[in-house]
């Protein structure tokens, strides 16, 4: 809730009930590095979308501050430490690697992640995060009818699914916007404009 995103696109313009991001470090098929947001009611999809796109301008842009790395690694190497909490997990995490391009690639996972400098976050940036490579998506629901609840996670992990079948191009998506679904206080409905 304190990244740079979230803060920026749900505390301070007060466009999104939430917002994140999310790739998938592991996958034989082509994956997308997915921003998700869920607008405020009242507040426009293009809106927010104009408002995901400045951040990803700002890491083009920006160098990201000491800090913020040094939190985000943070957070990489602990959720990557944690994921391994049973004998089950860390097979299964061995296996995707050896399956998509070897095991010792799991062993340089985390010192590769410490490795990363703020210019290599803005080289990469400006590298992928292109209007070519990004494809836009937004849930659109039907005026007056009720919203059903949609994790991001859900709509992150059906957008993958839709790469992985060709149903979408298989380019690096840069912007996959999630809008339109309900949160659980039914008083907080998300705006009936929004597109997915």
């Amino acid at each position: 809730k304190s990244a740079r995103l979230h803060r920026n696109v749900v505390y301070e313009k007060q466009l999104a009930l939430s917002a994140g991001a999310y790739y998938s470090r592991v996958s034989a098929d082509p994956q997308a590095f997915a921003l998700y947001a869920s607008s405020l009611p009242g507040k426009k999809v293009e809106e927010l979308e104009q408002a995901l796109y400045a951040e990803v301008e700002r890491l083009k842009t920006e160098l990201v501050s000491p800090r913020e790395l040094e939190k985000a690694k943070n957070q990489i190497q602990a959720s990557f430490v944690f994921s391994q909490d049973s004998v089950f997990s860390l097979a299964q995490q061995l296996a995707s690697y050896e399956i998509v391009a070897g095991w010792p690639y799991w062993k340089a996972y985390l010192p590769g992640v410490r490795a990363v400098t703020a210019e290599d976050v803005q080289r990469v940036a400006k590298l992928y995060f292109t209007p070519e490579n990004r494809t836009v998506a937004s849930y659109n629901r039907k005026a007056g009818s009720v919203a059903e609840e949609i994790p991001a996670e859900v709509a992150a992990q059906w957008m993958r699914s839709l790469l992985r079948l060709g149903e979408l191009t298989p380019d690096v998506a840069s912007a996959v916007v999630q809008l339109g679904a309900r949160t659980n206080d039914p008083h907080r409905d998300v705006d009936a404009d929004a597109r997915w």
